[in-house]
């Protein structure tokens, strides 16, 4: 019974991590609108802001992906939470669209880290559960953040650090906690003998259903890309609403459906939802580009809830 129980506190404590990293993830994308306002740069520099995440996240999946398999997953997610909490202090901190780039470098760093970790102390703790837990997450614990900074910014530059403060305190808990938490692997290696080399595994009984999802996969993250740059501007067009407003509303459209979506799909087979994802995709595009020639806002959100909620 008393071995039940940790368990079950450590599936929730790490899964209260992962959702605490997406949500730091996703924290910053409402305000970059009001960055913009108060700082005057271009959309070139705000495409590099939304860039050196992704490129630092990816980065940190291919070289230390695999880190927690050698070394125990406890050490690699408390190095990740030190990472984040580094980075929302930079946030807090930042003065300039110079330390914006250098906090999302440092936090894409830090949550291919942890989500790598965390990923997998989930399935180590139940193979069933925690794949279906994994497929959620990530748009469950994106709207968390985007709803986050949404409710307590309202276009001032001193509350844009509220989020991140609340986020930063969440880290400091998580980071004492974590040494409450039981290891589910034995460390094979030291850091110093880690193969840090960038590269990708898929298990051979994987490997088919990987390749014949992998051009929808592409696709869909692409659009979201597509969709978490744009919508915030195309909807501050559209509509009369402050900034943070347009750009939470954008993206919790966004990860919201997608992860009610993810919810259902884990009730359907794979063939049915890879068919109704794909189609989906093609149909909610359609719909957004209708919705942006009429100027409809409820026509694009609708759209944009039907591409990326089915497609992911």
């Amino acid at each position: 019974m008393g071995h039940h129980q940790n368990s079950r506190k450590g599936m929730i404590l790490v899964t209260t991590m992962f959702v605490t990293f997406l949500a730091a993830s996703s924290a910053p994308t409402p305000l970059y609108r009001i960055y913009q306002d108060h700082w005057h740069f271009g959309f070139g520099l705000m495409t590099v802001v939304f860039a050196i995440y992704a490129l630092s996240l990816m980065l940190a999946l291919l070289t230390l992906g695999s880190l927690s398999d050698y070394i125990g997953r406890k050490p690699v997610i408390l190095m990740a939470l030190v990472i984040e909490a580094t980075a929302m202090m930079v946030f807090i901190s930042a003065t300039s669209v110079t330390w914006l780039i250098v906090a999302r470098a440092v936090q894409g760093v830090a949550t291919g880290m942890g989500s790598a970790a965390l990923g997998a102390a989930i399935l180590d703790r139940d193979r069933v559960r925690g794949a279906q837990i994994n497929s959620v997450i990530p748009f469950g614990g994106m709207a968390c953040g985007v709803a986050l900074s949404t409710a307590l910014v309202y276009g001032d530059l001193e509350a844009l650090q509220s989020a991140y403060e609340v986020l930063l305190a969440a880290f400091c808990l998580q980071i004492t906690a974590v040494f409450t938490l039981g290891e589910t692997v034995s460390p094979r290696v030291s850091v110093a003998a880690v193969p840090f080399r960038p590269h990708i595994e898929v298990p051979e009984i994987a490997r088919r259903a990987f390749l014949q999802s992998f051009p929808a996969n592409i696709a869909v993250w692409g659009l979201s890309a597509l969709y978490m740059s744009l919508l915030p501007s195309l909807l501050r067009d559209l509509a009369s609403a402050p900034p943070a407003l347009t750009g939470g509303g954008a993206v919790l459209v966004l990860t919201g459906s997608a992860f009610a979506f993810c919810l259902l799909a884990n009730r359907l087979s794979p063939q049915v939802a890879l068919l109704a994802g794909a189609s989906a995709v093609t149909v909610g595009t359609a719909c957004t580009l209708w919705g942006v020639e009429v100027s409809s806002v409820p026509v694009l959100l609708s759209g944009t809830a039907v591409a990326v909620s089915f497609g992911s």
